[in-house]
């Protein structure tokens, strides 16, 4: 071989390794960064169930003012619709509870919650219940407004 192909060869070698050198570095910091996922949003709706179905029916009753904690973190009240958002939840696997004090307040009204505590799995939008159902008689008055009268 010639000076000048011997040249050419160590030339072409480097730009090959110089390639594969670059392209290594740019599959590996593709590989080790992580993607964080966005927060999402987890709604927890408490509720009588009156037809024993376990989900939320037109003629359920809301349950407002029960208090529902996110893995002891986050808590808050239920509104009239029974219905509390926790919002920027991250995503992954969370304990959800609603307060003992008022599953025991609901069981003075024989109203029995089956599942206080729930293991979630929160995705960008994530929705559960907590149902109570009624145990014996129960007086709720399914009245638009009693005062109205």
């Amino acid at each position: 071989m010639n000076r000048q192909s011997v040249n050419e060869q160590r030339y072409s070698r480097r730009w090959i390794f110089l390639l594969l050198g670059t392209l290594t570095a740019i599959l590996l910091s593709g590989c080790s960064s992580t993607s964080k996922a966005e927060p999402g949003e987890l709604s927890v709706r408490v509720f009588v169930d009156l037809d024993g179905s376990s989900t939320w029916n037109e003629g359920d009753v809301p349950l407002p003012e029960i208090t529902v904690s996110v893995d002891g973190d986050q808590s808050g009240i239920t509104g009239e619709e029974g219905l509390i958002r926790f919002e920027d939840v991250p995503q992954g696997q969370h304990t959800v509870a609603i307060r003992s004090e008022d599953v025991e307040e609901m069981a003075t009204h024989s109203l029995v919650c089956e599942e206080a505590t729930k293991m979630v799995q929160v995705g960008d939008t994530t929705k559960i219940g907590f149902c109570f159902i009624a145990k014996g008689f129960v007086d709720v008055d399914m009245t638009e407004d009693p005062q109205a009268e």
